[in-house]
């Protein structure tokens, strides 16, 4: 799930009863761009969930075929 704020997420999501399941961390290097993270989580049913903010948008080297989809700035 992409979310503006990965700490701000998790923190509503862990008072709702759900679990972090670690602490947010840097993306993947294609998405590891000034303030973007990730975390996983279990909701307080079980689902599994990764919360995730790429603000700083996805980073691609000149051989990239295709782009990730990401969602507007809001």
């Amino acid at each position: 799930m992409f979310v503006d704020d990965v700490d701000d997420a998790l923190r509503r999501a862990v008072a709702a009863g759900g679990e972090a399941l670690s602490e947010p961390h840097p993306n993947s290097p294609h998405e590891d761009t000034e303030g973007n993270a990730s975390v996983y989580a279990r909701a307080q049913w079980g689902t599994l969930v990764e919360l995730q903010a790429i603000p700083g948008g996805h980073w691609y080297d000149d051989t990239a075929e295709i782009q990730v989809w990401t969602p507007p700035a809001r």
